[in-house]
């Protein structure tokens, strides 16, 4: 994939002289270097007179082409043959030492009278370690399938990494404030957790690869892999250089003012919901965490009232074989974690917990319940990372499917807002 540098070029010094073209270029006192990046979108008569520059201008301009592609294969017919230097590509430790260099030995301060080593910044020295296995991942996830330029891996690294770090340093914030007394002064806080080495936590291998995966989401990797830019603030040029973006973003960093710590549950983005919208958040997690055959437990349930048994036949009882081996301890879907739901599965039971639990309003909502209203349901949930693609589709029509992201504390939380009791609804 081709990328951009910065171009090169020597300003031409003013000359009084009325001559013009090539002619003006024969009288300047230092010859000139021409840099130019990506040469292959140019214009064949272009190429060909670029590859003449230097003779034309009997030695005064001398042209340098930088490019992914070799010459002979975009070079026209009437050019010249040039000197062609090419030059391998950084090896992946390489690149490695590269990204890791550009984390800085002590992040700046937002103020004078701040103590830069006990204040949870993305740039905190503590976050060294947690920065190298980023970029591991990172190159493991975009080289060679993305590029194998450091620049373009730099740019990518830095634009991402606070998305990366955010969870670290919201846990971080919310224990400062937890054992921060509110008799001692911040002073004292901030001796301790120097002590400590600024981290008050220890990530394990299971913790980091977690973030790994929120990070570098399907969507987010098939929106870089298609030359989609990378989401940057309003008014950022995107053609910098990694010292320029790394000084960037620690400004940015420094200026957002922090938000609240998080809640128990982890889910701020539930009070903000519709009613349907909580609705469907709740039916997507019992979809995501009961098996599809164990839907009949929710459909049947009214069904079970008006059934009546057929006279003159008895019912036959069938006793339970008893498990032995590995199937005698099986885990539950809440353990197993969300699996992948289809759309027609989940508007299903939608419409039952309706029907169930809002015996006078599920009516009304039924049929306000369509294709429009349900399309924007689920992408107002997607939006707030309450529902997630899976890794691959399937669940859904034409392959379409979701997994919910709501965790078991947060679907208890829902559940009693609506009046349902959700640990009922569950296959253990």
């Amino acid at each position: 994939m081709s990328y951009k540098k910065k171009t090169i070029t020597r300003s031409l010094p003013h000359q009084p002289s009325s001559a013009k073209g090539w002619s003006a270029l024969l009288d300047l006192p230092t010859p000139l270097l021409l840099v130019l990046d990506n040469p292959s979108r140019l214009s064949p008569s272009a190429l060909i007179t670029l590859s003449r520059a230097h003779e034309l201008t009997h030695g005064r301009i001398s042209v340098l082409l930088l490019s992914e592609c070799a010459w002979d294969a975009y070079r026209p017919v009437e050019a010249l043959q040039g000197y062609t230097l090419y030059l391998p590509p950084l090896s992946i430790s390489e690149t490695a030492n590269f990204l890791r260099s550009l984390f800085p030995s002590s992040p700046p301060s937002s103020s004078p009278n701040t103590t830069t080593t006990t204040q949870p910044t993305p740039y905190h020295p503590t976050l060294l370690p947690l920065w190298t296995e980023y970029t591991r991942s990172l190159l493991s996830t975009f080289s060679p399938s993305y590029s194998t330029c450091p620049l373009l891996l730099a740019r990518l690294a830095v634009s991402r990494w606070g998305w990366f770090v955010s969870p670290v340093l919201g846990e971080w914030r919310y224990l400062l404030e937890r054992e921060r007394p509110s008799s001692s002064p911040e002073g004292e806080a901030g001796e301790k957790v120097e002590k400590d080495d600024g981290l008050p936590f220890l990530l394990s291998s299971q913790d980091v690869i977690k973030l790994i995966r929120y990070t570098f989401s399907p969507s987010y990797t098939h929106s870089v892999h298609q030359g989609l830019p990378p989401p940057l603030p309003s008014g950022v040029p995107r053609l910098r250089n990694p010292a320029d973006w790394l000084n960037l973003n620690l400004n940015l960093n420094l200026n957002v003012p922090h938000p609240d710590p998080a809640p128990a549950n982890g889910n701020t983005n539930l009070p903000r919901l519709s009613e349907i919208g909580r609705w469907t958040l709740l039916a997507s997690y019992i979809c995501s965490s009961n098996p599809a055959r164990t839907d009949l437990k929710l459909f049947g349930t009214q069904a079970e009232q008006k059934r009546k048994r057929r006279r003159g036949r008895a019912t036959r009882l069938r006793k339970k074989k008893d498990v032995k081996g590995e199937g005698k301890d099986r885990l539950s879907g809440r353990d197993l974690g969300p699996s992948a739901l289809g759309t027609e599965r989940l508007l299903a039971v939608l419409r039952s917990l309706l029907a169930l639990h809002l015996p006078p309003r599920g009516k009304a909502l039924q049929r306000g319940i369509g294709t429009a209203l349900m399309s924007s349901t689920l992408a107002e949930l997607g939006e707030r990372r309450l529902l997630v693609r899976p890794l691959s589709g399937g669940g859904g029509v034409g392959g379409e499917g979701w997994r919910c992201a709501l965790r078991w504390e947060g679907a208890r939380a829902l559940g009693r807002e609506l009046g349902v009791r959700v640990e009922l609804l569950l296959w253990e």
